[in-house]
């Protein structure tokens, strides 16, 4: 199966992962909450240090979801400046 990558762990990201594990996929993710992706680990996935490193593990053409919420963890992107 492939591997697919998962940007946020959040409320749906974490409901993906778990369905992709489930139909035994592996998947790499990353969140900005530790918590999360530790929980992925929990359902047998691989926490991955940053979005980047998800994009390297993920097979090509890029397997890479990602899902963020609305706030300061989102507009906090590299490159771009929080206008808070």
């Amino acid at each position: 199966m492939a591997t697919i990558g998962i940007v946020g762990l959040g409320l749906l990201g974490s409901a993906v992962a778990a369905r992709l594990r489930g139909g035994g996929h592996d998947v790499v993710g990353h969140d900005v909450v530790a918590e999360k992706a530790r929980a992925l680990e929990a359902l047998g996935g691989q926490a991955a240090p940053s979005a980047e490193a998800v994009a390297r593990a993920a097979e090509a053409p890029s397997r890479t979801s990602s899902s963020a919420r609305a706030g300061s963890p989102s507009r906090a992107t590299p490159g771009r400046r929080s206008s808070r």
